[in-house]
C-alpha cells in the first residue's frame, strides 16, 4: 500500500476520534477492500466489525483495559457499541459495567444493579454486554433518535435481529432503565421490516416523520417486465413515487457511476417519479428534503 493512502487511512480515523467505519471510509472515497488490506498489512487495527483504528488500539488494548477497570468489568454503554460498530453513538472505547457497590470516580465505570443479570458475551477474552444490553444501555444515557440510528444498524449488519431484538426489550428488560425507551423505538418501525440502508436514510427517515410526511415503505422492490431491476431507499406505492439516498459509494468509481445510470433509466421506465437526495442534503438541509419530498408526492398525481 503507498504511503499516501496510509496517511489518508491515519489521518481519518484521527478525525473520527479514533474510529474509522465502513460507511465513513466510503464518504472519503477508501473502499473496504483498502481497509482489509491495511489491517491485513498491520497498518491499521481491526477494533470491531467494521470498525478500525490505529495500530495498538486493538484486542491487546482492550485486554488490558478490561484488567485495569477490575476482574468483572464488562465492556458496555458506548463503549460496547463502539466495539461493535453502532451508528450514531459516539465513540468511546472504553465504558465499563461493574457490580454495585464498588466504589469508583471514573465517570466511565458504572456500578450495576442485578450485575449478574446482564445479557454478556465474550469475544476474544473480553467480556462485553451483548447487542442487546447494548442497546438498552445506551438508551438509558441516548436520545430516542440515537437509539433508533443505533438499533437500525445492529440489524443492518446482522448482529440481531428484529425479532430477537423485541423479545429482549419485552422480556429481559421490562424493569430495566433504559427498556422502556427501547421499546418507544422499536414501536416507530414496522415489525419485521427492514432495516434502512445506511445511516443517512435513518436520518431521513426521521426528518420525514417529523415533518409529517405520509410513512415510506423501506427498501422496496421495483420491477420491470416481471424483472427485478432495483431495491428503492424508500417508496410510497401509492403515489408512485420514490427517494434515494446516494452515498459517496453509489458514484465512487467508474463502474459503480455506469451501474446507476442503468439502475436510473429501469426505473424511470417503470413510469415512477423519484428525487434523489445526498449525504449533505439529510445531515444539513432537513427542509429541503422534505420540501422536495413533498413536491414529488404532490407531482406523482396522487391526492394526498
Amino acid at each position: 500500500m503507498d504511503t499516501r493512502t496510509q496517511t489518508r487511512l491515519l489521518a481519518a480515523i484521527d478525525a473520527n476520534d479514533g474510529r474509522l467505519t465502513i460507511p465513513g471510509a466510503d464518504e472519503l472515497g477508501l473502499s473496504r477492500v483498502t481497509l482489509k488490506r491495511a489491517a491485513d498489512a498491520g497498518l491499521i487495527d481491526r477494533l470491531a466489525r467494521g470498525v478500525y483504528g490505529r495500530p495498538g488500539d486493538g484486542t491487546a488494548s482492550l485486554v488490558a483495559a478490561a484488567a485495569d477497570a477490575g476482574p468483572e468489568a464488562l465492556l458496555s454503554y458506548r463503549g460496547a457499541g463502539t466495539y461493535y460498530g453502532l451508528d450514531a453513538i459516539r465513540p468511546v472505547r472504553f465504558e465499563w459495567s461493574v457490580p454495585h457497590g464498588r466504589r469508583t470516580h471514573n465517570p466511565l465505570i458504572h456500578e450495576r444493579r442485578r450485575f449478574e443479570d446482564l445479557d454478556i458475551v465474550v469475544i476474544d477474552g473480553v467480556a462485553i454486554t451483548s447487542v442487546a444490553q447494548t442497546l438498552v444501555d445506551v438508551a438509558t444515557i441516548e436520545h430516542p433518535d440515537v437509539v433508533e440510528r443505533a438499533v437500525e444498524s445492529a440489524i443492518r449488519m446482522k448482529l440481531i435481529t428484529d425479532a430477537e431484538l423485541r423479545a429482549f426489550a419485552t422480556q429481559r428488560a421490562v424493569s430495566r432503565q433504559g427498556g422502556r425507551r427501547l421499546r418507544a423505538v422499536l414501536e416507530l418501525r414496522p415489525s419485521d421490516a427492514p432495516p434502512t440502508g445506511s445511516d443517512d436514510e435513518t436520518i431521513c427517515l426521521q426528518i420525514y416523520r417529523k415533518r409529517g410526511v405520509p410513512t415510506p415503505v423501506r427498501q422496496y422492490e421495483i420491477f420491470l417486465d416481471g424483472i427485478l431491476v432495483a431495491i428503492v431507499d424508500f417508496a410510497w406505492p401509492l403515489w408512485q413515487f420514490i427517494v434515494e439516498i446516494d452515498g459517496f459509494a453509489t458514484h465512487g468509481n467508474p463502474v459503480a457511476h455506469e451501474n446507476d445510470l442503468h439502475r436510473q433509466n429501469w426505473i424511470s421506465d417503470t413510469k415512477v417519479t423519484f428525487r434523489r437526495f445526498n449525504h449533505n442534503d439529510v445531515r444539513y438541509r432537513p427542509g429541503f428534503v422534505h420540501q422536495e419530498t413533498m413536491i414529488g408526492l404532490r407531482d406523482a398525481g396522487r391526492p394526498m
